[in-house]
């Protein structure tokens, strides 16, 4: 293989997205310096070898790359161990800030996983079939620079150890309910995906050094660049803080998150991070189906690890003694819907009050048959419903009331107990085909950000909301 200019080709070029550690050994120097090492256990195997029993010849990692260029008539592809001098800081830190130019100009990407293999066994339609669903297991789906590049690509070309497939094919094959992120690239057309949305697929993902977990994202959202400093000389955490706070000026859904049923997802040292980056939580992504064009009006000041927002609210009293148990679960109100499935006009705003008159909303800890039927629809996203929103309806009012509910009107998510949160009720956003709002508590003298909490958009909170207030949360 051979490097040249970019200035130079005559002809459209491919992009490689592959795990890191899967191309050689990775060493660890110290600090943040990583150094790779390639041996040339990389095996490649024809046909004819594979017919034969015979185990293939052994390459470096650029050998690889090279045969699959031969394989699917790449002429030109770039990836960052041959286009960047990996010892040079400065150009690495040029190169980094135009990664997701990189990717959204070449033709297609070409995704490495090696877990990807052709089994034998055939699909539904007798056609013979690839374990698909090894992709979102794999090391390259566990990579945060994968997320930006996958992101970025117009097409991907999937390869694995002896299968190959595209991704709009790999859509139409029966993606995993809970794997969304094919689905979404695929659907989402020219449509750019906000804060809560990229966090969410974020989640899991890591990088080598921690400085890349916040300059993948930030070619996710290029317009940021500007305002952070590249370079790996400086603290992580300082780095994130910044990062995230100048994403939280542009969009406040990274304030949609709540309480995770896989603990094992949340990252190191979140005490070092403030609560309003969503570190204690999962985020709550929209999927294309869902995604409405809606403008967010509320915006945010934040300096340093302080953000300020002035909302409307709502209170809401957290009664932990109050559990309620039923046999049953508590269904949706009976309501006349039309023909694609939205409430009928004369129904589309139930008046919600409470049982005592008060200005208060009352919601109680959810257990048994209740949170099992709650987790049903929120396990594809990981989400846990913590407390649940109980209601009775009488004459076509929803009343707040502990006392033998007959409905449910929705549900808190939050990351820790307490006896009374606020509702921004004037922060909103569509999630699950419902109303969603980020929920805070007082912390000593400031405010901490602490989940969500998601209504039947049918039923209208006015009744509770409170005059604005400027908040700090930390």
């Amino acid at each position: 293989m051979q490097v040249v200019t970019g200035s130079i080709v005559n002809d459209h070029y491919w992009t490689l997205s592959y795990s890191w550690n899967q191309s050689g050994e990775i060493i660890h120097r110290g600090d943040e310096e990583y150094e790779r090492i390639d041996e040339g256990r990389h095996t490649i195997v024809s046909t004819r070898e594979m017919m034969s029993g015979n185990p293939g010849k052994e390459v470096k990692f650029e050998g690889l790359i090279q045969q699959m260029c031969i394989d699917f008539g790449i002429q030109y592809i770039w990836y960052d161990q041959m286009c960047i001098d990996q010892g040079n800081h400065d150009e690495k830190v040029h190169e980094i800030q135009q990664m997701h130019l990189i990717y959204k100009n070449a033709r297609c990407t070409l995704a490495l996983i090696p877990e990807l293999e052709f089994t034998g066994d055939k699909d539904r339609r007798g056609h013979y079939a690839a374990n698909t669903n090894i992709i979102p297991n794999s090391q390259w789906s566990k990579r945060m620079w994968t997320l930006e590049e996958t992101y970025m690509s117009k097409s991907i070309l999937f390869v694995g150890c002896n299968v190959y497939l595209w991704s709009d094919h790999y859509k139409t094959q029966g993606v995993r309910k809970w794997d969304k992120f094919i689905e979404n690239i695929q659907g989402r057309g020219k449509e750019k995906w906000e804060a809560g949305t990229v966090l969410w697929y974020a989640r899991t993902r890591r990088s080598t050094k921690a400085h890349d977990q916040v300059f993948a994202l930030a070619n996710i959202f290029p317009e940021l660049q500007e305002y952070i400093s590249f370079s790996y000389h400086q603290s992580p955490i300082d780095l994130m803080i910044q990062f995230y706070g100048r994403l939280a000026e542009q969009d406040t859904s990274i304030l949609r998150f709540g309480a995770t049923i896989d603990i094992a997802i949340l990252q190191k040292d979140t005490n070092l991070l403030p609560s309003w980056t969503g570190v204690d939580g999962i985020h709550i992504p929209q999927s294309h189906s869902q995604r409405k064009a809606d403008e967010m009006t509320i915006r945010c000041i934040v300096t340093g690890d302080s953000m300020c927002l002035t909302s409307n609210f709502v209170v809401v009293r957290v009664e932990p003694t109050a559990s309620i148990e039923r046999s049953d679960p508590l269904d949706h109100p009976d309501l006349n819907y039309t023909p694609d499935g939205l409430p009928n006009t004369l129904m589309s705003c139930i008046r919600c009050i409470t049982e005592d008159g008060s200005m208060n909303l009352t919601v109680a800890t959810i257990t048994s048959e209740a949170q099992y039927y709650h987790n049903l629809r929120l396990a594809d996203y990981g989400l846990q419903a913590t407390h649940f929103f109980p209601l009775k309806m009488k004459n076509q009012v929803a009343i707040n009331a502990l006392s033998k509910p007959t409905h449910y009107g929705g549900f808190l998510s939050i990351t820790e107990e307490c006896s009374e949160c606020i509702v921004l009720s004037e922060v909103s956003w569509h999630a699950y085909k419902r109303q969603c709002y980020p929920v805070i508590k007082r912390d000593n003298d400031h405010y901490k950000s602490i989940g969500v909490f998601i209504v039947e958009e049918f039923f209208k909170l006015d009744a509770f909301v409170q005059p604005k207030q400027s908040f700090e949360i930390k």
